[in-house]
């Protein structure tokens, strides 16, 4: 079966790409047009929707509903370039265009009971967030929830997300869509590296009793081991050899997203009637970057991901160990199946067998 730590082609989340997503630049001509609209349509609003704040951001976005917060504003990207979000989009007639929500999953119908619907991290800044998306986060505090009208041209990807210092430079220079965005900061995060090994060392501890430290990682950086069964065989697996393997892939929040346990699938609303479960072949290689997982010839190992074959790399014939490692040696900023971007991956990993 083709599982997720297989795939090659990384999908960009839409959940991401909904906080930076936008039409090619034409400039304030397409935009004096838009902006006679938007401005009829907020005269018109205003008349429903006295209760609204119609608060004006210095970039010209409107904070329409605002609550909770510690009070504590996030800033800039510079200071703290990550974050934590719940995001919902909607168009100008209260339609909900995407959402990372399980509220709005099981209202429009495509809820999925094996699907995390947790805070995404997203990169803030230049290049990979929307201007305007962007300013909203920087004037909100952990803890609160914006609800606000971002005019098309903050929201443009022109030039992969150019930084201006005025509103009217956004206006004479991008183009976009007008979206009303709702937003939920659960925390800035100033340091991804740090905030990713608490969560290894915080699960580790957790569900294992490891009793480790975020200094102890095992050979590679940001790479953790803990072994749940010695070894059958004291030797190290050969170049080239052949064996079997089981494995569950899990988030630290401990969802799982993979499995070789066809019972484990099925308890953890992950399974597939079109794939097969059981050990899976994997060949090992003298470097851990060549290990190949899939029966010979099959050209799926090449995509595994760099934490899972190092683990592999480790191991030894009817060992039982968990890895976990952060993204960056995983899918890193893209999200794949169900598993969000910038996510540390935790494998339970079994070598049933060894050819000799």
């Amino acid at each position: 079966m083709k599982r997720i730590v297989l795939v090659t082609a990384l999908v960009l989340s839409a959940a991401t790409m909904m906080i930076s997503c936008a039409k090619k630049n034409t400039g304030s001509s397409a935009n004096e047009s838009a902006k006679r609209y938007l401005d009829a349509w907020i005269a018109l609003q205003k008349q429903s929707h006295g209760e609204y704040l119609w608060s004006i951001t210095p970039l010209g976005s409107y904070i329409l509903e605002s609550s909770g917060g510690n009070g504590v504003s996030t800033g800039s990207s510079d200071k703290i370039p990550y974050a934590r979000v719940h995001v919902t989009m909607f168009d100008l007639n209260g339609e909900v265009l995407s959402s990372t929500t399980e509220f709005w999953a099981k209202r429009l119908g495509y809820y999925d009971q094996g699907a995390p619907y947790d805070p995404i991290t997203v990169r803030r800044g230049s290049g990979t967030m929307a201007p305007g998306t962007d300013e909203i986060i920087s004037m909100m505090s952990n803890g609160q929830k914006i609800k606000a009208l971002i005019p098309g041209w903050l929201m443009a990807d022109d030039n992969n997300y150019p930084r201006y210092d005025t509103a009217e430079e956004y206006f004479n220079k991008c183009s976009g869509t007008t979206v009303i965005m709702e937003i939920e900061l659960l925390e800035g995060i100033e340091d991804i590296e740090q905030y990713q090994l608490h969560q290894i060392t915080t699960f580790l501890n957790r569900e294992y009793g490891a009793q480790i430290t975020e200094g102890d990682s095992s050979g590679m950086h940001g790479f953790y081991y803990y072994q749940l069964k010695v070894p059958e065989d004291t030797v190290a697996i050969s170049t080239s050899v052949s064996g079997t393997i089981n494995y569950t892939g899990m988030l630290t929040n401990s969802r799982m997203f993979d499995t070789t346990s066809e019972d484990l699938a099925k308890e953890n609303y992950i399974y597939n009637e079109g794939s097969s479960y059981g050990p899976v072949q994997v060949t090992w290689a003298e470097n851990y970057e060549d290990i190949t997982m899939g029966s010979s010839g099959s050209s799926e190992g090449s995509s595994l991901i760099t934490g899972f074959k190092f683990a592999l790399s480790k191991m030894k014939k009817g060992e039982k160990g968990v890895a976990v490692f952060t993204s960056d040696l995983g899918y890193g900023a893209s999200s794949v199946g169900n598993i969000p971007p910038y996510s540390p991956l935790a494998f339970e990993l079994e070598v049933v067998s060894v050819d000799r």
